[in-house]
This record gives C-alpha cells, sequence and structure tokens, in this order.
C-alpha cells in the first residue's frame, strides 16, 4: 500500500476513536438520563395510586352524601313534623282547659243529681 493510503486509514483511525469517545459520552448521558426516567416513573406510579385512591374516596363521599335536594326534602318532612306537634300541642291545652271547665259544672251539678256522699 501506499504511504497516501496508510495516512489516510490513520487519519479515519483518528476520527473513528474521537467519534467513539463522543458516543462513549453520550452513552454515559443516556443512562444518567434514562435512571432520571426511572425515577420519574416511580414517581409518576405513586402519583397514579394516591389518584386511585382519591378517586374511589370522593365515590363513597359522594354515594354517602345528602345532596341539597335530600336536606330540602329532610327539612321539610321536619316542618311538617313540627307544625303537626304544635297542632297537636294545642288542642292538649285547649281539651285540658275545657276538661276543667266541665269538671266545674260538674261539680255544680253534683249536688242536684244526688252524687255527692
Amino acid at each position: 500500500m501506499s504511504k497516501e493510503v496508510i495516512k489516510k486509514l490513520q487519519k479515519h483511525d483518528q476520527k473513528l476513536e474521537a467519534i467513539s469517545k463522543k458516543l462513549d459520552g453520550h452513552d454515559k448521558k443516556l443512562e444518567a438520563i434514562s435512571k432520571k426516567l426511572d425515577g420519574h416513573d416511580k414517581q409518576l406510579a405513586s402519583i397514579t395510586c394516591t389518584v386511585v385512591d382519591h378517586t374511589e374516596r370522593f365515590d363513597r363521599i359522594e354515594q354517602n352524601m345528602a345532596t341539597k335536594s335530600d336536606i330540602r326534602d329532610i327539612t321539610d318532612t321536619l316542618d311538617v313534623l313540627v307544625k303537626f306537634t304544635q297542632k297537636k300541642d294545642q288542642e292538649l291545652t285547649f281539651m285540658g282547659s275545657r276538661v276543667g271547665r266541665i269538671e266545674d259544672d260538674v261539680k255544680q251539678i253534683k249536688p242536684f243529681v244526688g252524687l255527692v256522699h
């Protein structure tokens, strides 16, 4: 082989060595990036588990919570019961005073009917 060919081959060898060193550097950078991605994958898995857990908890809360409509129904029912109770209380008060007047009337009538002992 001629000297020129050998010189060219040596230049090519030098260039290939430089390229090989650059590739080694790139490999190291890619390994570092890969490690970071592994860490991110673990974080993402943790975040995903947390989101799933919170979603399940929200579903349970949603199933068990009272809506505005439910509370409105309850308060409407309580209002009806309170009115009913007030009405019954008024009726009992009226009946109590009426019974008292009837007892007074009976006491006054007893001597005339002959029931006094």
